[in-house]
């Protein structure tokens, strides 16, 4: 049984508690926020048994793993504090917004024999490894494209004084742009070049992003935002037919649609389980690095991003 920590109560961390409660190897000890009673509301709902404001007192627990849940801009300076206590740790996407923190935080990681690894859902989906699967069995011959989306109208929902609108860590490319791109590189596991194509900037952060990656022998395009609403879906495209996955960063079905029409679907549990499901895995064979979201690829994802933002 892997011991969680959960460094942060916002929304994020209710929807990992949905997949902690489906993961029978893992479990929730203890909740940091510096708002006590937001705290208690939350281990009450997920009945966990101790909620702190205290960072010291949260980092010296007994826990084997923490759970990163807070905004991007702290997601460095937590997972320091978290590795430097001897913590494996688990950070929500995206885990850094600079490559040179993600240089020294995976080394420091190593040289500590601890796991660190990004919560990028996407890439433990069934689904997303079937796909995988197929590509590499050539179930559509030859690749020739791939289109993913992400992009819905939320940007008054959002509040004003959000870390979304921080001109350094905001904008639509950080906060739902990682889905597509961590999707594209995981499947064709190579380093694409990046094309940005348009960006839209409102308030000094970009709402909308559509970008290209080219790949040695396929062309990825990539679209995100919150500033309009799209069909948010991933469509590989072969010589012998295409698969469609509709929200394809939380699905559990596809389709198939070749010389025949075949639908793949899996039992729809929580996202968030696979991931978790995984990192325990993980720890439990001792390893300090995952074989499915591997260091290399979370710095390739962010190199993408950070290229995507290129004005």
């Amino acid at each position: 049984m892997i011991h969680f920590g959960i460094l942060g109560a916002g929304n994020i961390a209710h929807r990992f508690m949905q997949g902690i409660d489906c993961c029978d190897h893992a479990i929730v000890d203890i909740v940091y926020t510096r708002n006590l009673e937001k705290g208690k509301a939350f281990i009450e709902k997920h009945h966990i048994s101790r909620a702190v404001d205290d960072l010291e007192a949260f980092l010296a627990s007994e826990v084997d793993a923490v759970y990163v849940a807070t905004p991007h801009q702290c997601h460095a300076s937590d997972i320091l504090k978290c590795l430097e206590a001897n913590k494996h740790v688990l950070c929500e996407k995206p885990m850094f917004v600079k490559l040179e923190e993600a240089e020294s935080l995976m080394t420091l990681a190593k040289q500590k024999h601890l796991l660190l690894m990004e919560a990028m859902k996407v890439c433990f989906l069934p689904i997303t490894l079937q796909v995988k699967a197929w590509l590499k069995e050539g179930k559509l011959g030859n690749l020739k494209h791939i289109t993913a989306t992400f992009c819905r109208d939320s940007k008054n929902s959002i509040p004003e004084g959000s870390y979304l609108w921080d001109k350094k860590v905001g904008g639509a490319l950080f906060d739902v742009g990682c889905y597509p791109i961590a999707f594209c590189n995981f499947l064709m596991d190579e380093r694409p070049r990046v094309i940005p194509k348009q960006i839209d900037w409102e308030k000094g952060v970009d709402v909308s992003s559509s970008l290209e990656l080219k790949y040695a022998d396929v062309s990825a395009d990539v679209a995100c935002s919150f500033a309009y609403t799209l069909e948010n879906k991933a469509e590989i495209v072969g010589e012998l037919g295409r698969i469609v996955i509709k929200d394809f960063w939380k699905a559990h079905k596809m389709c198939f649609i070749g010389e025949k029409e075949e639908t793949i679907e899996y039992e729809a549990v929580p996202e968030f389980y696979y991931q978790i499901d995984h990192f325990c895995r993980c720890i439990e064979a001792g390893l300090d690095e995952s074989k499915l979201m591997t260091h290399a690829l979370s710095k390739m994802n962010l190199a993408c991003m950070l290229k995507g933002k290129e004005e």
